[in-house]
């Protein structure tokens, strides 16, 4: 029996990343967006000296749950729920736009009403991690007008709260957030800050792993190729 050939192998491989394409489109991945409406109170700072991108006491005002296993799209209300964050230091910086280093931590504290009784069944620490990355860019053109500070990071969630959507406690996570505001400085060179807060949300995404038998498959059929390339006869 013959050796599969070099097209063989490509079109064998790429029917393998269409199945891992659609199998991890296909497990819907629970979702958890923290919604902050306009306006909202707080404080976004940069300094310098410190060097990193600081929110502080930024009032969260609602939570949706989508794609979960139990009450799917359910809002909760959020009581005194405050999104409070520190990125990694300063990278790089221009005019109207702050890049910053992962690092650094963010956390939601606050209660959740989940049985409608007003009396708070979820409560203290209901979202926190570690930032991968943050920037702020200035989208308009008029000095000291709206940026958008926006980030990625991993996180875990309140095991209450994962317990009301029907996710898995074991769940990894990875989130991002945006926050627009105004400042009351754009040059790079100088510190700002800024009270003036306005609509966002922070997003936890739940991590889908791709399933053992597709690793396996892909596995498999990459030792094949590699295996057909070794065998090959050189040419003469």
């Amino acid at each position: 029996m013959t050796m599969m050939s070099g097209v063989s192998r490509f079109f064998a491989f790429t029917v393998a990343l269409g199945i891992f394409g659609f199998a991890a489109q296909s497990q819907a991945a629970s979702v958890l967006e923290f919604q902050i409406a306009a306006p909202t109170g707080g404080t976004i700072t940069y300094s310098r000296s410190t060097g990193g991108l600081v929110g502080t006491n930024i009032s969260i005002d609602g939570l949706l749950g989508s794609g979960t296993v139990a009450n799917d799209g359910t809002s909760l209300v959020c009581r005194g729920c405050m999104l409070n964050f520190t990125t990694g230091n300063i990278v790089t910086s221009a005019t109207g736009a702050w890049e910053f280093a992962g690092g650094g931590s963010f956390t939601i504290t606050g209660n959740l009403d989940v049985n409608g009784d007003n009396i708070p069944d979820v409560h203290g620490t209901l979202l926190s991690g570690t930032f991968n990355s943050a920037d702020v860019t200035k989208v308009e053109t008029r000095t000291f007008e709206l940026l958008v500070a926006a980030g990625s990071f991993s996180n875990t969630a309140n095991n209450d709260l994962l317990a009301f959507y029907g996710i898995d406690p074991l769940a990894l996570f990875a989130g991002s957030f945006n926050l627009n505001f105004r400042a009351n400085e754009d040059d790079p060179t100088k510190p700002f800050v800024s009270t003036r807060l306005f609509s966002g949300s922070v997003v936890s995404t739940q991590v889908v792993p791709l399933p053992a038998a597709l690793w396996l498959l892909l596995s498999g059929l990459g030792f094949a190729t590699l295996v057909g390339r070794r065998r090959q006869p050189l040419a003469v």
